[in-house]
């Protein structure tokens, strides 16, 4: 399991190296969709918080403090405040994945290219259609998104041929 905040890093890293603004929006949907890819395929979580059900979709929290401050503009700094998790605090300075990490790299370079021409809104409602874990742990009162809702869901995912999603764009497995 990763820091998020690292894994967002990376992306950011990716959005700047194809010229591709990420605001908070969609640095949460498709951390989440990484995270719910990684579950699926290697059977291991790829964050080490857990998601939580929020109004506006699933979230991870210390991605959300840490970019809070761009609003809906894109995100300009990488992220490098400590924060707490499990009642610790976790300082960290320039999070980064390893360059050891090429297979991560790989795999989230493949969530990147299917993902990233969506919006924010885009993102928010391929993860909020009824029957996504976001939709069926809000359903059921949970403050998070357990990890197994998550991987069946994108293990389903996985058994199926790519679905046309309701914006007419095809949905990748990565």
């Amino acid at each position: 399991m990763y820091d998020p905040i690292a894994i967002a890093n990376h992306f950011l890293d990716l959005g700047k190296q194809d010229k591709i603004g990420i605001d908070p929006l969609k640095l949460q949907k498709i951390l989440f969709i990484a995270h719910g890819w990684h579950l699926a395929v290697h059977n291991t979580a790829l964050v080490r918080e857990p998601v939580g059900v929020w109004k506006f979709g699933p979230v991870i929290e210390s991605v959300y403090h840490e970019f809070k401050r761009f609003g809906s503009a894109p995100i300009t700094e990488k992220g490098t405040r400590p924060y707490k998790f499990d009642r610790e605090t976790v300082v960290f300075y320039e999070p980064e994945i390893g360059s050891h990490e090429k297979n991560l790299r790989e795999f989230l370079g493949r969530v990147w290219e299917g993902y990233n021409k969506y919006t924010g809104l885009q993102l928010t409602y391929i993860t909020h259609r009824p029957g996504t874990p976001w939709s069926d742990a809000k359903n059921l009162g949970m403050p998070q998104i357990p990890s197994e809702i998550i991987r069946n869901y994108y293990k389903l995912k996985v058994k199926k041929p790519p679905e046309v999603e309701q914006d007419g764009s095809v949905g990748r497995t990565p």
